[in-house]
């Protein structure tokens, strides 16, 4: 009797476990896809407001996109991920002469030769 007690309270505890792993990985997921939309909206929004002021409907857009932005991180951090941050100016700007360089390869050399 004792084993068999012991026995349900370990497979309690696994399912738990699994439980838990398939609730960050679907949130990692999830995150992900949802951020990048996010931050290019953001983007645009500000983009938008160096130009001229924003009226009072993109105001409460921007700061919902914040917001949920911000409600991502927090569930990333609950969940032990990293959270995301905006991808960088410096990663989407590509050099004009990579592609041309003799030594450039998308995967084995991105940035091509190094400086001398």
């Amino acid at each position: 009797v004792y084993r068999k007690q012991l026995r349900r309270k370990e497979l309690k505890k696994n399912s738990e476990d699994r439980k838990r792993v398939r609730q960050a990985a679907e949130t990692k997921k999830e995150t992900s896809r949802d951020a990048e939309a996010l931050f290019a909206e953001l983007d645009r929004l500000r983009a938008l407001e160096r130009e001229a002021p924003l009226d009072r409907a993109s105001q409460l857009r921007k700061q919902t996109v914040q917001d949920k932005i911000e409600q991502i991180n927090g569930l990333r951090r609950q969940h032990g991920l990293a959270p995301l941050a905006p991808p960088s100016a410096a990663s989407k700007t590509k050099r004009a002469d990579d592609d041309d360089s003799k030594w450039y390869h998308p995967t084995f050399n991105p940035h091509g030769p190094k400086k001398p």
